[in-house]
């Protein structure tokens, strides 16, 4: 799942009718096991937040399984001013479900994109000047 911490959109794992087939086989999957590829293009400060299915077949003391939607749920009311924050605060929130007792592979992965290099802003301020001194000029001359 994608989330904008600035704009608060979502972009959650859907079926993608153009995703690819891939050959090879990522760390840790299983032999034999078809898997899909989709690129999701990241804008500046955007999170993705990667979980196993240990996070969401995490039992509470009733035998309840924690399910992805409710980890969707409580992905979308994270805070989102930090990936530490919003991975930490998932987290706090998996532990008390699951009464602080661990039963799969519970992993957690929460990425950030940088903002843009210094150098691609300089150009779109540089382009930007060099456009309006171009107006600038045509509007001299005609």
């Amino acid at each position: 799942m994608k989330k904008n911490n600035q704009a608060g959109s979502w972009l959650e794992e859907m079926p993608d009718r153009q995703a690819r087939k891939i050959s090879g086989l990522p760390v840790g999957l299983i032999p034999g096991t078809e898997y899909l590829q989709t690129v999701v293009a990241l804008s500046p400060s955007d999170m993705v937040v990667l979980y196993t299915d240990g996070i969401t077949e995490a039992e509470n003391a009733n035998g309840q399984d924690l399910g992805r939607e409710q980890f969707l749920e409580w992905a979308r009311l994270a805070p989102v001013n930090s990936p530490e924050a919003t991975g930490e605060a998932l987290l706090k929130r998996l532990e008390a479900f699951r009464d602080n007792v661990r039963q799969d592979d519970e992993t957690l992965l929460v990425l950030q994109r940088e903002h843009e290099p210094l150098a691609v802003m300089l150009g779109e301020v540089a382009g930007s000047y060099a456009v309006g001194q171009l107006r600038k000029a045509l509007r001299r001359n005609s």
